[in-house]
Formats: C-alpha cells, sequence, structure tokens
C-alpha cells in the first residue's frame, strides 16, 4: 500500500544560481505514482482465459464457446438478414426484384478525394462518383413514393376540408423503425468484419461528411470497398499524440453502407421533416448522436445488445464487446499470416528509407506525399492495414478484394518474393461463402 502525502516538497529552480528555494505542487507525485502504476500495468501479465481445441477449431473463453465454423455462418447469417432488411427500405412490392428496380452500384467505379474538407462534403459529391452513378439518390426513393400507386396511397393522403397533402405519420415512423434496425445491423457486421475490432465509442464516432469542428470524416472509398479511420485516443494525455487506424470493409458489407448513404439516408431525412413538420440539423455521424432517425440513442449498450441477442440466437452462446474482442485476437493469433495488429508506430524503417538519410515515420509523414493523402494518413500503414483487413475478410469467408499493390524489393528479409509467398499460403485462405 503507498501513501500519498500532501506535503510540499521542496525544489531549487533549474539553471539558477540563487539559493531560494520553493516547493513542489502534490500533484507532482501523484503524476510519478500514476507512471510508475502504468508501467506495472504494461509490463505485468493478466490472467488467461482463452482455450483451443486440439484442431484450433473451437474457441472458448470465459461463457463464449465459438467453433470456426459457427463464426462464419453467423457472419454469413447477418449479412442475408442485412440485405433483407435494406430490400424493406427500397419499399420493394413483394411482385418486384430488386434487379428490376434498384439503380445498379459499381463499387469498383467509385472514387474520392480524401483531401477535400468542405464542410458537409463526401465522396457521393465527388464528380467521378456522380458519374458512375446511375441516378444522384438524393430524390430516388422521393420520386419512386410519389409516382406508384400503391406506395402514395400508403404513405400520402389528402385532407378533404383544404385539399392539404399529409403524410401518414404512422407509416413514416414504422419507415424510420425499419432504418433503426437496418443500423443496428451494420453496426454489428462492421464490429465483426472490418478487422481486429474497434472500441464501440470509435465505431459509434465514425462520421460520413466533413464537420466544422471534427473536420475530416472517417468514411472513405479506396479501391472498391469503404475504409474506416478512426483515432484511436487511449494514452493522450501521457504521449501527447493519437494513433491513426484503418479498417476495411468487405465488398458485401460497403455495398450496403453505400446504398444506405446513397438512396436511404437522403429519405428518411425528407420523410421525417415531411410527416412532422420539424426539421432537424444533419448529422454527420453514421449513427446520429442525441434524437436520432428513431427512438434511442446510440451508445455502447446498443452494441453490446445487438451482439447478445444475435449471438444467443444464432450461436446460441454469450458474446458481448468484450469477450469479442478477445475473441478476435485470439483467432488472428492462430489463423491468419498476420497474427493480428503489431504495435502502432512501431521503429522499423526500411532500407530505401535508410539510404534517404531518414527513417519510415519521416518518409511516410514528410516526403513524397500523394496527391490524395488525407492529414494524418501514411500510405505504408494504410497498406498494411489492409491487407490486415483482407486477410480477415478471407477467413470469415468473403471474397477478397485486392486492389493495387505493390511489393518492394527486400520484402521478406532476403527470401524472394515468389517462395515466401507459397510458404505462407495457408488453405483457409480460400474459404468462400457457401453453405457448410
Amino acid at each position: 500500500m503507498v501513501r500519498l502525502s500532501t506535503r510540499q516538497m521542496p525544489w531549487r529552480p533549474c539553471g539558477s544560481g540563487s539559493s531560494s528555494r520553493g516547493w513542489l505542487p502534490p500533484s507532482t507525485g501523484s503524476h510519478g505514482l500514476r507512471t510508475f502504476g502504468k508501467r506495472i500495468q504494461n509490463t505485468t501479465t493478466s490472467l488467461g482465459y482463452i482455450y483451443w481445441s486440439d484442431d484450433q477449431q473451437t474457441l472458448s473463453y470465459k461463457e463464449l464457446h465459438l467453433t470456426m465454423a459457427g463464426l462464419r455462418g453467423f457472419v454469413r447469417t447477418q449479412v442475408e438478414l442485412a440485405q433483407v432488411e435494406l430490400e424493406g427500405l427500397f419499399l420493394l412490392h413483394e411482385e418486384e426484384t430488386r434487379e428490376a428496380v434498384v439503380p445498379r452500384l459499381a463499387l469498383v467505379e467509385l472514387a474520392d478525394d480524401p483531401t477535400n474538407n468542405r464542410r458537409g462534403w463526401n465522396f457521393l459529391q465527388d464528380h467521378r462518383t456522380r458519374a458512375a452513378l446511375p441516378t444522384t439518390g438524393e430524390q430516388w426513393l422521393m420520386d419512386r413514393v410519389v409516382a406508384t400507386d400503391w406506395l402514395r396511397a400508403e404513405w400520402v393522403g389528402v385532407r378533404p376540408h383544404d385539399h392539404q397533402v399529409m403524410w401518414h405519420t404512422t407509416v413514416v415512423d414504422a419507415y424510420l423503425g425499419q432504418v433503426d434496425q437496418f443500423l443496428e445491423r451494420l453496426l454489428l457486421l462492421m464490429h465483426l468484419t472490418a478487422g481486429q475490432p474497434a472500441r464501440a465509442t470509435e465505431l459509434l464516432g465514425i462520421r460520413h461528411s466533413n464537420t466544422v469542428c471534427g473536420q475530416h470524416r472517417n468514411l472513405f472509398i479506396e479501391h472498391g470497398v469503404v475504409s474506416l479511420v478512426t483515432a484511436y485516443h487511449k494514452g493522450y494525455s501521457m504521449t501527447g499524440s493519437t494513433k491513426i487506424i484503418h479498417r476495411y470493409l468487405p465488398a458485401e458489407v460497403s455495398e450496403l453502407v453505400v446504398y444506405y448513404l446513397w438512396l436511404i439516408l437522403p429519405f428518411a431525412r425528407a420523410v421525417q421533416a415531411l410527416a412532422h413538420g420539424t426539421r432537424q440539423a444533419r448529422s454527420p455521424f453514421l449513427w446520429p448522436r442525441g434524437p436520432n432517425l428513431a427512438a434511442g440513442a446510440w451508445d455502447s449498450g446498443r452494441l453490446r445488445g445487438v451482439l447478445q441477442r444475435e449471438a444467443h440466437i444464432h450461436l446460441q452462446t454469450k458474446l458481448n464487446v468484450i469477450s469479442w474482442r478477445h475473441a478476435a485476437i485470439a483467432i488472428s493469433r492462430a489463423h491468419l499470416q498476420c497474427g493480428g495488429f503489431k504495435r502502432d508506430y512501431s521503429a522499423d524503417d526500411g532500407l530505401i528509407d535508410q539510404q534517404a538519410g531518414h527513417g519510415s515515420w519521416a518518409a511516410g509523414t514528410v516526403y513524397a506525399r500523394g496527391l490524395q493523402e488525407a492529414p494524418g494518413h501514411i500510405q505504408a500503414r494504410r497498406v498494411q492495414y489492409r491487407a490486415i483487413s483482407r486477410e480477415w475478410h478471407a477467413f470469415l469467408g468473403f471474397q477478397v478484394s485486392l486492389g493495387p499493390r505493390k511489393r518492394g524489393w527486400g520484402e521478406g528479409k532476403g527470401e524472394e518474393p515468389a517462395a515466401k509467398r507459397q510458404r505462407q499460403q495457408q488453405p483457409y485462405v480460400t474459404v468462400e461463402m457457401k453453405e457448410n
């Protein structure tokens, strides 16, 4: 037990020849003790709860029991349920097909400009994206409701005495509830499939558009998939710096995100304002803070709740944010070549950067930065994070979007690249989304 003293400690001014004495404030001892405790925490192992079966196909963590086949089936089921919910948001009749009604989306044709920091801007406003999309999206669902007889009769009525057009609030509120349900499913999928799981506060703080205070958004399009970029603030008070983490969604989940931002969100905002006569400020958050599109606020409890509910229904086990974090890290160590994330911003310097007289960190932050490099983003780190997310997608059973990738001289520490690739090949990388 350590006793903290509030007695002031004497001190002598640095660099001064004066014999005058001063006093150290009590907080100085507190900060030193905090640093010492943090050091002990970082060098002391915690109790272990992960247990693998002999074939490393079944993982146990406290009350969580999970098979790798079960995990892949669970993710596949969530994608299928999200697609069904998305079709409901498109207001499709039972006799209509999505292919015949909904505009087609080619993710690989979408473009982005990460350097654009204009307020309210996102990738959907990029001129190349607008040219690739068959419609701008702002009016597509509204035009569909107005032009389709059965939808117009369901959504809109005319007041007899003054012939005023009135939106049926019960129908609008039911639709906003479906949007809320879809966003909850999307939150679960992004947490499971983007790579090593982010903390709930990081994920729920994702912004799809630029803001005045927050400036750059967190959601980008890169080579046909959605990229999530979060600033990890743990330890900021000690180091004074944040860590920029890139995570990438598989194409199947990226499509859900783009369709929502492109066609669903503009319509949901419009009908909410028309039906209730109130126009709220547009939230830049993917999961809006405060009063959102339906009842309830988006916080870590929502993520915990959907994880627990869906795992109980489809996996018959107990799963929450903490247990999934431990499970995902254990799975990456056992089944992925990358073995999980390395320590962020390590001191490994490439030979080419050393020859140029600087380290890899200086090379990424100062020299030869790309025209579309957003502030704080470093290409080498982004490529590494994309490789990790891509390997995670393959393990879960998604078709992997490779994208452009360079293999530099000296990669593999002296091994020939082809020989190294052959040595590292694992059968699980080719798993596809199909029934077991």
